[in-house]
């Protein structure tokens, strides 16, 4: 055996082994090419599962770069924003397991082999991706005796596939056949024909449809469009105020909405922070910038003629505005829809010709939260007659026939007797009177009375009375009530075409017996002046046009019979003055609008009969340690419930 050896060795030795080395360099150049290959197609794998991860968790690229072996492109490192970095080969060596992915009916990715699914023991395709919490496996290959391995059970068990050759594999050998991108994505195309996109990373930011210095007025709102790149389901939109600023987020889309900004009032320049968070890790931080806005007209005071036709106002403004125009001045005053926002401009109104007496409007332009910024004051001449009647009597001798049968608008100056009114009341056209300059403190009882063609009135400015039955059941639509007027008389507008807001006088004290019942035409709200202390006998019964609350001043001491029965229009609560001796049966009765009664009185009002005054028996409020008292009284004692309320911490 030695010898044998021996011989061997001197064999070996002496013969040329050249060829044999060339034999074991190639074998061991294979080896270490498979063993890459190997490596690179485990690397394909890993990086296959964490892009499935990447994409179940909405995770997008940041970052692709190539993978170099000199000047050769070998493959490709993405970059996740959540996930970190893989690497993708293009696996171009040797004869290699196709390895792929596909979509099954459940819409989920699973691995296959060769072109078809990669099952377990239990002939179960193995998913690619997360299902029910559960994580996606990841298959491992190796290369052992120059053969194939796969384990789909983290290296446990390993099943043997086609032989490892080692040589350049045929085409459709790759594991990805191409990796390209665009703007938005990054495509991963495997040699088994599936695309996987993957989205790239987007920016986040917001943008505002407005200059970087927004301009606006006191207590004034704006909204503001806004639009957002890079936006997802998740994305969260914030607005933040401070020092009386409030901003309120209102979503239309995953990236637009709006955002209402409203002011301090007084006005502090500041600005509202904006947050954007994309509901992963980014947030990002913007703001919006206020300033004082600025608006200026021309003139705050035109005269017109008769005829005046169009008016134009210059106006020199960087907010958004209004116009408002007073309904009473709406059927001969309005304005041109020609003008725009946020510029030097001109509003152009419409008047129409004015026949009758001189009127007057002032137009308020507002900001959208309704607080008036500039005012505009127009007076319109009318094509009246004026007529000076130096001698009390002459009146009618200052017309020609043809006047006093048609003459439908007149003011007169001067001093007038019996025989003067009398004459006005019987002019078969009138319809305007102006005698707000004639010196006369009184007027006739009934002057006006059954009229069925006078509709507006200037009442004389030294009037101190309304005299008894003055429009009664009369066409009258429009009167002016001077200031210095005490009493309204009985029946003075009775079941007249008196119509919108009934403005009352300041020196008011007495309103008499039916003195605006039935005047249907009504409409508003009622403010009674601060003096007032008697409100006559059904004084506003079935005046249902009324809006608002009805306040009592404190003022008053009486409210007789009716005095507002069936003014169904009164809404809110009713506050009976502590000054208040006296109501009358039915006082309220039907003011179906008003919800509480509170009375201020310690003392209940005594009722010496029992039919309704309020419109309901709900609730009561009476000051503190009253309430047995107002149980013990007829009417008052009808309430449902009835509280001790303190009225200075309720601000009644």
């Amino acid at each position: 055996m030695a010898a044998a050896i021996g011989l061997l060795l001197c064999f070996s030795s002496c013969k040329d082994d050249s060829g044999l080395q060339s034999q074991v360099d190639e074998l061991d150049k294979r080896v270490k090419s498979l063993e890459t290959l190997c490596a690179q197609m485990n690397s394909n794998i890993s990086a296959l599962q964490a892009t499935l991860t990447a994409l179940q968790n909405n995770d997008y690229i940041t970052g692709l770069s190539e993978v170099k072996e000199g000047n050769t492109v070998i493959g490709y490192t993405l970059t996740f924003a959540k996930n970190g970095a893989v690497t993708i080969y293009h696996g171009k060596e040797g004869k290699t397991p196709l390895i792929g992915l596909t979509v099954a009916n459940d819409d989920k990715y699973y691995w296959t082999l060769n072109g078809d699914w990669l099952l377990d023991s239990k002939g179960a395709k193995i998913k690619a991706q997360g299902i029910d919490g559960e994580n996606g496996t990841t298959p491992q290959l190796k290369i052992e005796n120059d053969y194939w391995y796969i384990s789909t059970d983290s290296g446990n068990t390993w099943m043997q596939l086609n032989k490892a050759t080692g040589e350049k594999g045929e085409k459709g050998d790759s594991f990805f056949e191409s990796v390209t991108q665009d703007e938005a994505n990054v495509y991963l195309k495997l040699i088994d024909g599936t695309l996987i996109t993957l989205p790239k990373e987007k920016l986040l930011s917001i943008s505002f449809a407005e200059p970087a210095d927004i301009s606006i007025t006191a207590g004034a709102s704006k909204t503001l469009d806004y639009s957002i790149t890079g936006a997802t389901g998740k994305t969260v939109v914030k607005a933040l105020g401070q020092n009386g600023w409030s901003a309120k987020v209102t979503p239309k889309t995953n990236a637009t909405g709006t955002i209402t900004v409203t002011a301090p009032d007084p006005l502090i320049e500041d600005e509202i922070l904006v947050w954007v968070y994309d509901g992963e890790t980014k947030t990002i931080m913007s703001s919006l910038n206020f300033i004082k806005g600025t608006i200026s007209v021309a003139s705050n005071a035109y005269s017109l003629s008769e005829n005046a036709g169009t008016q134009e106002v210059a106006v020199n403004t960087d907010i958004d505005y209004t116009v408002s125009i007073p309904a009473e001045a709406q059927s001969w005053l309005s304005l041109s829809n020609t003008r725009s926002a946020m510029r030097t401009e001109t509003l152009t109104f419409y008047i129409a010709k004015n026949p009758g007496l001189t009127r007057y409007a002032t137009v308020s332009i507002k900001n959208n939260s309704g607080k008036t910024l500039q005012t505009i004051a127009f007076e319109q001449a009318g094509g009246t007659i004026v007529l000076n009647v130096a001698t009390p009597g002459t009146l009618s001798s200052l017309l020609t026939s043809q006047q006093k049968q048609n003459l439908q608008t007149l003011t007169v100056l001067g001093t007038l007797n019996n025989y003067d009114f009398l004459f006005l009341s019987e002019m078969a056209s009138l319809e305007t009177l102006d005698m707000s300059a004639i010196s006369n403190t009184e007027l006739p009882a009934g002057l006006f009375k059954d009229n069925k063609r006078i509709r507006e009135v200037k009442l004389p400015d030294k009037l101190t009375s309304i005299p008894d039955n003055l429009f009664r059941e009369s066409s009258i639509q429009k009167c002016v009530i001077p200031d210095g007027v005490t009493t309204i008389g009985e029946f003075a507008f009775y079941y007249s075409n008196l119509s919108r807001e009934l403005k009352l006088p300041v020196s008011l004290v007495t309103i008499s017996n039916f003195a605006f019942s039935l005047c249907y035409s009504l409409t508003g709200i009622l403010k009674l002046p601060e003096r007032l202390k008697t409100i006559g006998y059904s004084a506003f019964q079935n005046c249902e046009g009324f809006s608002g609350k009805l306040i009592i001043p404190n003022s008053v001491t009486s409210i007789d019979n009716s005095a507002f029965s069936e003014c169904s229009g009164f809404t809110g609560d009713l506050i009976i003055p502590k000054n208040v001796t006296s109501i009358g049966n039915g006082a309220f009765n039907e003011c179906t609008g008003i919800e509480k009664i509170y009375s201020k009185n310690s003392i209940p009002i005594y009722f010496n009969y029992s039919n309704s005054i309020f419109p309901n028996s709900k609730y009561l409020g009476v000051p503190k340690g009253s309430k047995e008292a107002y149980q013990e009284v007829p009417i008052w004692r009808d309430f449902i419930i009835i509280e001790e309320v303190d009225f200075d911490a309720l601000g009644l």
